[in-house]
């Protein structure tokens, strides 16, 4: 994509530009990533505190993954009949609901696995529509403020990243201090927070839906369509599903390497913390220089990159080596993310954003529950070596297949331009000051 050419269908006059939305989004994309990263750590912690089994905590990793996909498939229709930024809100609000409970149980009537594991599937039910809301809001607040979609979308991801450096070390300090259980609180208040932000500084940036009389599976079918009658973001979501695949158990393994290899959670929050320090910078270059470069290089030397610091990490090594291995990941998997949000936004009219955002991520996201339940399975059966090595090899098997897939040349082939779609179609109207999240 041109950014020049971008930047001038989207630059508005001085007076125009808005960057209170954008902030706003900003805000909300951090504190509700900080509390995902916070559950991410505690809960797989909590839950091998209370049975040492992998295969346990690997079944409780697939109810937190498994809504990230239902939700995707089944709940994008009500994204963009409800409103990105309304969605955003209440999937916030919902989920902390949720995830409240746990502590409260642990001093009521008793916290056992199966219910950590309903609480958390219940609780990822609602905030995976919202994490496709507020990427649905992107494009609206990065035309307010004056900005590129690399830019934005690396900020974005950026504020993704930041809670990766801080999040587990925070959390592996008050694990050490409080409860695990207790620390779910903190997880609480951040989505809570997340939710406030959308409701204070995005509302007025958010693009008003006039939906018509269409049925909600002909709109849902309308976004099925969508992607896989587009030919590169068939193949990609198909190639991102593999990768989940082979990554989705890094959630299991770190708590249980930590525990058997490392020294407990403040090791486990360091080693995490290096890897949220790669993805920050990894990102970063991406909002400097990201626009110059091949996405070709990008997505497969990113997944490529990754594959081949499984191989270390399958040696066990000691806590400050496993640190640098994670850090150099993450350097290789920042820029992907953002490059994805660029393509996806370039492609999809706003009218279908929530529908085809959260389908596509579901598809994307379809085999982690399933790499999760597996990964905890094999690391009970084979160890924690096997278990990496596996992965390694497995990612150099799909970076020799991404070689030969002839879609992934559309990746350096430019912005398309975007057509009204015939099925299901939503008219857009601008947003104007003191509509609030309603849609009209």
């Amino acid at each position: 994509m041109n950014t020049s050419e971008y930047l001038s269908e989207t630059q508005r006059a001085p007076d125009d530009v808005n960057r209170r939305p954008l902030i706003g989004l900003l805000s909300a994309t951090g504190f509700a990533q900080t509390g995902n990263v916070l559950s991410l750590v505690v809960v797989p912690w909590l839950v091998y505190q209370i049975t040492g089994s992998g295969a346990q905590t690997g079944l409780v990793g697939f109810a937190a993954a498994a809504p990230l996909v239902l939700a995707g498939l089944f709940g994008g229709v009500f994204i963009d009949r409800i409103g990105h930024a309304r969605t955003a809100l209440l999937a916030e609000m919902f989920s902390g609901v949720f995830l409240a409970l746990i502590p409260i149980l642990r001093l009521t009537i008793g916290l056992e696995v199966w219910a950590i594991a309903a609480l958390v599937f219940i609780s990822n039910l609602f905030s995976a529509p919202g994490m496709a809301a507020r990427r649905s809001l992107i494009p609206d607040v990065a035309e307010r403020a004056s900005m590129t979609l690399e830019r934005a979308n690396s900020l974005e991801q950026i504020m993704n990243r930041l809670p990766q450096l801080l999040a587990p070390l925070a959390a592996g300090g008050l694990m050490a201090v409080f409860h695990p259980a207790n620390v779910i609180w903190l997880t609480v208040a951040l989505v809570w927070l997340s939710a406030l932000s959308i409701a204070v500084a995005v509302r007025d940036a958010a693009p008003i839906l006039d939906q018509q009389a269409a049925s909600y599976w002909t709109d849902l079918a309308a976004g099925f369509r969508f992607v896989i009658q587009d030919r590169l973001m068939r193949v990609l979501v198909l190639v991102l599903a593999f990768t989940n695949l082979l990554e989705a158990p890094l959630s299991i393994v770190l708590p249980i390497y930590s525990d058997e290899i490392l020294s407990g959670p403040v090791d486990l929050g360091i080693v995490m913390a290096a890897l949220g320090i790669g993805l920050l910078i990894g990102v970063s270059l991406y909002a400097i220089i990201g626009h110059r470069l091949p996405r070709s290089w990008i997505f497969i030397g990113g997944l490529c990159g990754i594959g081949a610091t499984y191989f270390g990490l399958a040696m066990l090594p000691g806590l400050w080596v496993a640190a640098s291995i994670l850090f150099l990941t993450g350097i290789m998997a920042g820029p992907v993310n953002p490059m994805l949000s660029t393509i996806y936004q370039e492609r999809v009219p706003a009218n279908m954003r929530g529908r085809v955002f959260a389908m596509a991520g579901a598809v994307s996201l379809s085999m982690m529950p399933f790499g999760r339940l597996l990964g905890g399975m094999v690391i009970d059966w084979f160890g924690l070596s096997t278990l990496l090595l596996m992965q390694a090899i497995g990612f150099a098997a799909i970076g020799v297949v991404m070689l030969l897939l002839p879609a992934l040349r559309l990746l350096d082939a430019g912005k398309p331009a975007l057509q009204a779609q015939p099925v299901a179609a939503v008219p857009i109207r601008d947003a104007r000051p003191g509509t609030g999240l309603t849609n009209r």
